[in-house]
């Protein structure tokens, strides 16, 4: 919003009719101002900020341009004050009556369904408004944003900024129905003990009316079951990639029941991992697969140092006669504290890391709070209207990793639903267009993974190759996408398979999915490591999901993935080793060409003419031997044998072939002379030339001053000419080659 009122400015300042224009900027906050007033800066005009009632007024009444901000409360008429507003009602009256102005209103939801914007307008009744707000008034009994503002200029939906990768999607999970439906409920039991006495009608009645009563919610039988619920639920699915939650209690009390049950569901989870996890590893060795909540165990003892350390604490604003219980939660400065240490990502505490898990909250930091790392939000009460999409908006921030929020609904009991779905729907229970599709269910996700599966496979059978779990056709689909352009469509395809896989996992709908994701998932790192597509053409576990990644480690032993081990450059040893694993001839000959074309581009830059002539070698062999895979084995063999003995001075110059022999050969292909002596002419050329280089490098920071670059470009024209060795109309061309190569080599120069 502040990039798009700074973007405003400056058109209307490139405008002829718009350049004299007075820009007042609204904001309701503090914080907001501080904000809005450092990207303002981008104006390139100077921001006048009103820092009280006085100065507001001095800034409207000047007549002409410039950039005005104060908050909404600096325009009520203070005598005596310097304050920022009193009761309403004390207007300025008019300030200005040009026409020439326009008011633009930050986060115009808040702070203007009262007589706050009576006021504001009132100081400046001709004046243009324009509100910017992400979640408009649209229903309730508030009055309603576009009724204050007029119709929409532009709306920027969620599902847009979804498809922008501006926020990630949000999913639903109504995990009281869910677990009815399962028939393990821990909350149903519950109520059945504390009504045991009612038959099942007289139940299903008193929960319809009063399941979502504060008693209830507040209940400590009830919310320590939801804790030791909630806790599994992190471990399993919040926990594996990282990221934080915020827990929405019903009130202040409740925030501080969940802080102590969340704590003594943590250490109950640990004793029962401690307990239970080493038999289930030991069963897992001997073949037994494990049932969901037997892997969830087996999983979490491999967190279990950081599940230790796990906290959870309230952020609750504080009153009068507050027990003295609440003071360490309503304290302002640990409370900024702790706002710090969430946003942290998480792990053992050091200046990057914090083990606060959970923040628990009633309504503080539901509304403009930004925090990547929070993906679930715990919800266990009553949220509507706009409250709804200020809530569920700080589990939609981006963070690396991070692929969908999550919405867990715990509010009600049994099989009644939050009733947060069915906020802002219109007269025919149709959600409204800005909010359609900000909470989807989490079933949706679960149907995509049999087309999204069906998707990748389609890739492979579409071109004849049946994708199975075999040496052959593994490599049958390695080989096939060779093809850059097969390469980016499968790995878009399985980048979305993964994605689902992990946000329905653990649930045991991923099982049947379970092998077809193991076997592209190693098809795919096959292909990275043989085509060289990462980093170093190292395997990189952090490229897959925590999920995605445990998956991979299940089943490494049955795969046998000699990829878990990072993929050898040929000047290593234990290269030919590392190939000698390849299952066929040719697989080994794919294996050491694309290792040999990553070398080449490796070094490219530092002696263009030896690898290009090394490259030229490699088609040479591919297009002479076609088919016969043994023999290609044999000359790609030479060929990395010579890389391991290094550049070798094969026209005997006397040059040091590291750090000299690479301008020699961009050079020697280039000279034109027919003297006698042009090739010992050449030696003592290279010789300047890298002497030049040395020298001039030796400036501290010059390679990043393109200036000091370009008079070394200049002084290696001015030897190159005075040579005689090329043509004069070849010399900006070739001193180019020279910096480049160069650069390329300034570590071996030093």
């Amino acid at each position: 919003k502040s990039l798009t009122m700074v973007f405003l400015i400056r058109a209307m300042r490139s405008h002829p009719l718009l350049r004299r224009f007075k820009i007042v900027l609204v904001t309701d906050r503090n914080d907001l101002q501080g904000q809005l007033g450092t990207t303002a800066q981008l104006t390139s005009e100077t921001v006048r900020v009103g820092t009280n009632a006085k100065r507001v007024k001095e800034l409207i009444s000047t007549p002409g341009p410039g950039i005005v901000m104060a908050m909404i409360q600096k325009y009520r008429d203070t005598p005596g004050q310097s304050g920022s507003g009193v009761a309403d009602g004390e207007s300025f009256g008019v300030l200005n009556l040009s026409d020439d102005i326009l008011v633009m209103v930050d986060e115009a939801h808040r702070s203007h369904t009262n007589t706050a914007h009576a006021l504001l307008m009132a100081s400046m009744p001709n004046a243009a408004r324009i509100g910017f707000t992400g979640t408009p008034i649209v229903m309730g009994k508030r009055k309603k944003t576009e009724s204050i503002f007029g119709g929409f200029l532009d709306r920027y939906t969620l599902r847009e900024s979804e498809a922008d990768g501006s926020t990630v999607p949000i999913f639903y999970e109504g995990k009281t129905t869910e677990a009815a439906i399962a028939g393990a409920s821990k909350m149903d039991d519950v109520f059945l003990r504390w009504f045991s006495g009612l038959t099942d009608e007289q139940r299903k009645v008193l929960q319809s009316k009063y399941a979502t009563a504060a008693e209830v919610l507040e209940a400590p039988e009830m919310i320590a079951a939801k804790s030791a619920d909630m806790i599994r639920h992190y471990a399993s699915t919040v926990m594996p990639d990282g990221f934080k939650a915020l827990l929405v209690a019903t009130s202040r009390e409740a925030c501080m029941r969940y802080h102590t049950a969340l704590t003594k569901a943590r250490d109950e989870f640990v004793s029962e991992v401690e307990g239970e996890a080493p038999g289930l590893i030991a069963l897992v060795a001997n073949g037994r697969a494990l049932t969901r909540d037997e892997q969830l165990l087996a999983d979490a003892h491999e967190r279990l140092d950081l599940i230790r350390r796990l906290t959870f604490e309230p952020v609750i604003s504080g009153a009068q006669n507050d027990p003295a219980s609440y003071g360490p939660w309503t304290e302002p400065v640990a409370q900024k504290d702790r706002i710090s240490r969430f946003k942290k990502k998480l792990g053992a505490p050091d200046e990057k890391h914090d083990p606060l898990a959970i923040v628990i909250v009633k309504s503080m930091l539901l509304t403009g709070f930004d925090a990547p790392q929070a993906q679930a939000l715990y919800l266990d009460r009553l949220i509507q209207e706009a409250e709804l999409l200020q809530a569920i908006a700080r589990v939609n921030r981006t963070a690396a990793r991070k692929s969908y929020g999550l919405v867990v609904d715990y509010y009600g009991v049994s099989s009644q639903l939050s009733l947060a779905l069915k906020a802002y729907a219109g007269d025919q229970g149709m959600l409204d267009p800005d909010v359609d599709g900000a909470l989807r269910p989490l079933a949706a996700e679960i149907e995509k993974l049999g087309p999204q599966c069906e998707r990748v496979r389609q890739i492979f059978v579409q071109r004849g190759i049946e994708p199975v779990s075999t040496p052959e056709a593994i490599e049958d689909c390695v080989q096939l996408l060779e093809d850059e352009r097969l390469r980016v469509e499968f790995d878009v395809a399985l980048g979305k398979l993964q994605d689902t896989y992990d946000t329905v996992s653990p649930r045991p709908a991923i099982l049947e999915f379970v092998d077809d994701v193991v076997l592209f998932t190693e098809i795919q790192i096959r292909v990275r490591r043989r085509y060289r597509d990462t980093v170093d053409g190292d395997f990189d576990p952090r490229v897959y999901k925590e999920k995605v990644r445990k998956l991979i480690d299940a089943h490494i032993i049955v795969l046998d993935l000699t990829q878990k081990i990072p993929a050898v450059k040929i000047t290593d040893p234990a290269f030919l080793t590392a190939v000698g694993q390849t299952p066929s001839n040719r697989a080994k000959a794919s294996e050491m060409e694309h290792a040999l074309r990553h070398h080449i581009r490796q070094h490219l830059d530092e002696d263009p003419a030896r690898y290009s002539k090394l490259s030229e070698k490699v088609d040479e062999i591919l297009q002479r031997l076609r088919d016969n895979f043994e023999q290609m084995v044999i000359e790609f063999g030479a060929l990395i044998a010579a890389e391991k003995e290094g550049p070798t001075d094969e026209f005997e110059t006397g040059l040091d072939p590291v750090k000299e022999l690479p301008f020699h050969g961009v050079l020697a292909d280039s000279v034109t002379s027919s003297a006698l002596d042009a090739s010992a002419a050449l030696v003592v050329l290279v010789q300047t030339v890298v002497a030049v280089v040395r020298a001039h490098q030796l400036i501290v920071g010059f390679w990043e001053n393109p200036t000091k670059q370009d008079e070394m470009r200049r002084g290696i024209k001015v030897r190159l000419d005075e040579s005689d060795l090329f043509d004069f109309g070849d010399l900006d061309e070739l001193a180019v080659k020279i910096v480049d190569v160069a650069k390329a080599n300034r570590h071996k120069l030093t």
